[in-house]
């Protein structure tokens, strides 16, 4: 039932007959489709075996991305954790502190100890010093029995002469009482 138009092309209907016929016609199914039997070429095994190599990296990645949005919808897991991470941050935060406040105390104590033993050694020296005085002074004394008012009058004439260092060594006394105070009010 082939027609022909006037301009001498085939209608439709003969144009598929046409392409049928040019087809082979194949007495066994191609390969792939159900009833052939498998042909295997060492490409498709190479790539089959590529291919279960990348499900396998899929699967697990979609476990991992299943895994975060079910992580992401877990509200209360999150405000717990996020309140872990407050709670070690501020525990971090506390021993930061009591560290610098043990290294701050360590250094006072350091300084003050320091201070301590030199104002002892000045009192120690101020004391060596008062005895060597007081030695002289008694020596004068005895040589100024014979006349008591010249005696009286060197002894105040040394006293005026002297000023300083007796008030050297009451400061060093007041400073080594403090010190004393403090260190017994800090235990």
């Amino acid at each position: 039932m082939s027609t022909k138009k006037q301009d001498d092309t085939p209608t439709e209907d003969a144009s598929v007959e046409q392409i049928h016929a040019a087809e082979p016609v194949h007495p066994e199914p191609p390969a792939g489709t159900p009833g052939a039997e498998p042909v295997e070429e060492p490409a498709d095994v190479d790539s089959k075996a590529a291919l279960e190599a990348q499900i396998e990296e899929t699967r697990g990645e979609l476990g991992d991305t299943v895994e975060a949005l079910s992580h992401k919808l877990d509200v209360k897991a999150r405000a717990k954790e996020g309140i872990d991470e407050r709670k070690q941050a501020a525990k971090d935060g506390a021993v930061q502190a009591k560290e610098a406040v043990v290294h701050t105390a360590t250094a006072a104590k350091e300084r003050v100890e320091e201070a301590a033993s030199a104002a002892q050694a000045k009192a120690t020296s101020a004391a060596q010093e008062a005895q060597d005085r007081a030695a002289s002074a008694r020596q004068s004394a005895q040589q100024a029995t014979s006349d008591p008012r010249a005696a009286a009058g060197q002894a105040g004439q040394k006293v005026q002469e002297n000023k300083v260092p007796v008030a050297t060594i009451a400061a060093v006394a007041g400073v080594l009482v403090l010190v004393v105070v403090w260190r017994r009010r800090s235990r």
